[in-house]
């Protein structure tokens, strides 16, 4: 999102650079990036609020001036990346806000007028924090935590839980996925196709061809409706 880079730009200074022309469906992308004092303040102030690279951040707030001594840091770093260490658990619903705005995904199945939040990442420890800090915040939630051989994913699909999260993150600042988490509040079983398109529209080109239009929509409605039966 242009948008967040422009409030990055705003807190820790920096420069937005084109990092990637658009060509065909590929579309074009940007970069905001920080470099020597202002990258250090930067480091400063987000380790504080940081869980999942406060460690990394706290080898950039003390970057070594001697080149001599860097080939340490930048493997320490790149240890940190392959097995991040915990120092806090998930703080509030600002802390939650955030990092589903940039690692979540809000999706409308084609079959059902049901909603599903997930949460992918490479390990599942930030994810079984975030799987404690909702069962606090919402004791009925079910959340579990699946592993697969190359990531790990947290699945919310309980339709109440999920307008609920929805809700309680608009209030908390959701900023890059608000406005798909405002039409998919919206969704009704006769509006099913329409909010799959409207969400379609804000998305990336990723596996667009795979995308059910209206008419899928209702195939894949009657196809799971055939399957319960036969159950």
């Amino acid at each position: 999102s242009s948008e967040l880079l422009v409030l990055f730009l705003k807190a820790f200074g920096g420069a937005i650079y084109l990092e990637r022309h658009g060509k065909g469906l590929r579309k074009p992308t940007l970069r905001w990036v920080v470099v020597g004092m202002s990258s250090r303040r930067a480091a400063t102030m987000l380790q504080q609020f940081s869980i999942v690279k406060q460690s990394q951040l706290r080898i950039a707030c003390d970057w070594p001036t001697f080149a001599s001594h860097r080939s340490h840091a930048r493997e320490a770093i790149k240890q940190q990346k392959m097995e991040p260490a915990f120092c806090n658990s998930v703080p509030s619903w600002w802390y939650f806000t955030g990092f589903f705005d940039a690692e979540g995904c809000i999706r409308v199945p084609p079959h059902t007028s049901g909603i599903s939040l997930k949460i992918s990442q490479r390990r599942p420890g930030i994810l079984l924090e975030v799987n404690k800090f909702l069962r606090k915040v919402l004791p009925d939630i079910h959340c579990p935590v699946h592993e697969y051989k190359t990531h790990a994913q947290l699945i919310i699909t309980k339709p109440c839980a999920c307008r609920s999260i929805l809700s309680q993150m608009l209030d908390s600042g959701l900023l890059v996925k608000k406005r798909q988490a405002e039409i998919t509040l919206k969704l009704t079983k006769e509006n099913v196709a329409d909010t799959r398109l409207s969400l379609m529209s804000l998305k990336g080109n990723q596996s667009r061809y795979d995308f059910l239009d209206i008419a899928g929509c209702k195939r894949a409605m009657q196809i799971s409706s055939l399957a319960a039966m036969v159950r």
